[in-house]
C-alpha cells in the first residue's frame, strides 16, 4: 500500500519473512530522497512529515484500532507465498501530525 500526502510519499510492504515493514520517502523537485524505514516499524516521523502508525497487534481478536481516539484504517493484505498457501496479513495504519504518546493506541475487541 502507497500513500502519497504534500511532498511525501509513504509506503507499506512485505518482507521476506512475511513481516511488515514502512518507508517514507519525500519528493524533492522530482527528487526521491530515502527519508526512513527499515524492520517492522511501529511509528516513523521525519522532520515536517506526520506520524505514521503501523499497527499489526499479535492478538487475533483485535477488531479495530483507535489512535487519539480515532478509528484508523484498517488494511488486509493477501501474501501468496506458494500456489496452495496464501497468507493473511492484517494491519492498522494512521498518518497524524500529533506527537506520540504511550497511551494513544487503543485496541478493541469484539
Amino acid at each position: 500500500m502507497t500513500l502519497i500526502i504534500d511532498d511525501y510519499i509513504y509506503s507499506v510492504t512485505v518482507n521476506f519473512n512475511g513481516g511488515l515493514d514502512l518507508a517514507i520517502i519525500k519528493n524533492n523537485n522530482g527528487t526521491l530522497k530515502w527519508i526512513a524505514g527499515s524492520g517492522d516499524a511501529t511509528i516513523l516521523q521525519y522532520e515536517d512529515s506526520r506520524y505514521v502508525y503501523l499497527i499489526k497487534p499479535d492478538d487475533p481478536e483485535v477488531k479495530q484500532v483507535n489512535v487519539f481516539d480515532v478509528p484508523v484504517k484498517s488494511v488486509t493484505y493477501y501474501h501468496q507465498q506458494t500456489e496452495s498457501y496464501t497468507r493473511e496479513i492484517k494491519y492498522w495504519i494512521a498518518y497524524t501530525e500529533k506527537e506520540p504518546a504511550p497511551s494513544v493506541v487503543e485496541y478493541i475487541k469484539n
